[in-house]
């Protein structure tokens, strides 16, 4: 996996913005226990004339999904629980 590492820390730990995780809380691990897995034939891809813009698209698509390895070794905070002051 790609990590992007953000300018921020927390607690002194760097802070890295994972590529389509959900963006709506705050997930702390170590990024060896994040895993992403991939479903075997998921992978989708369609080709169309798209005339009316002078193109051709091509759209692709695969089934993938984030996994915790170990559940004791994260913590997670949602958004909405955290009160800026």
């Amino acid at each position: 996996m790609n990590f992007q590492i953000l300018g921020k820390s927390y607690g002194g730990f760097k802070s890295v913005e994972v590529p389509q995780f959900p963006d709506f809380g705050l997930l702390i691990t170590d990024p060896k226990n994040l895993h992403l897995y991939t479903q075997k034939s998921s992978l989708r891809r369609q080709a169309k004339d798209e005339s009316e813009y002078d193109r051709v698209a091509d759209y692709i698509s695969q089934n993938e999904a984030y996994m915790i390895g170990d559940l004791k070794a994260a913590v997670a905070i949602k958004a909405e629980n955290v009160q800026l002051v």
